[in-house]
């Protein structure tokens, strides 16, 4: 999902660590068992899976709609915020 979040704010490189704790839910950061260095390790890893979507395409997995579906949610006058 941080990937995917971060492919979906329009970036087009992989993420770094600093972005990579913004990406991530509060919670998770809370986690001991897993380093702050796994956590990038894992999101990178997931950024092969969202790199070739468009930005568009990212916000709606991430909503879990598909852009059409996203453009008739909000109407058209709206989907220069997608």
């Amino acid at each position: 999902m941080a990937a995917l979040l971060h492919r979906a704010a329009d970036m087009t490189h992989v993420p770094t660590m600093k972005e990579t704790k913004f990406l991530l839910p509060k919670p998770a950061l809370t986690v001991r068992d897993v380093k702050p260095a796994q956590w990038v390790n894992m999101v990178q890893s997931n950024w092969r899976d969202v790199e070739m979507l468009t930005a568009i395409q990212a916000k709606a997995q991430v909503l879990g709609q598909s852009p059409a579906d996203i453009i008739q949610i909000v109407g058209t006058p709206f989907q220069h915020l997608l």
